[in-house]
């Protein structure tokens, strides 16, 4: 029997309304007490083929592991993903660096809001991160989520 809880942004609940969520984030309150902190990265649009479309992310951060959980806030594909992986990543950004594509950049009007969120993070003592697409960045991960968002 299943016992895992699904935490989810607000958006998703009418975006995919067939997941059954059983809270949903929220910055003021703490459901994981003092092991993991999060908050909303604000400001992060993308560019798609129908317009442009927030991000709503949360990031995470995972003290004891010192490490910062993301999904869609940055890319980092390396050689050993797919030839046509490659290639995208290599021409909208991503491709072995710690970085939004140029999606993001492009799709983004609230730049301030965006090195907002990205300040905060700094904030954080983090030597790890883990995003949904990409590879895990164990040695210089800090410095290297910093240059990434230099453009914004």
């Amino acid at each position: 029997m299943l016992t895992a809880k699904v935490y989810a942004v607000s958006g998703l609940k009418k975006k995919r309304p067939d997941i059954s969520i059983d809270k949903i984030l929220d910055d003021d309150e703490k459901y994981f007490g003092s092991k993991l902190e999060y908050f909303l990265f604000e400001g992060l649009n993308t560019f798609l083929m129908n317009g442009v479309s927030p991000l709503h992310e949360y990031v995470f951060f995972h003290g004891e592991s010192k490490t910062l959980i993301v999904t869609d806030i940055v890319f980092n594909f390396d050689e050993s993903f797919p030839f046509t992986t490659k290639l995208v990543s290599k021409i909208l950004g991503g491709y072995k660096q710690l970085r939004p594509s140029f999606l993001e950049w492009l799709g983004t009007k609230e730049k301030e809001k965006v090195r907002q969120s990205v300040q905060k993070i700094l904030q954080w003592d983090f030597r790890r991160v883990i995003m949904a697409h990409g590879t895990i960045v164990e040695d210089d991960a800090k410095q290297k989520f910093k240059k990434g968002y230099e453009c914004f």
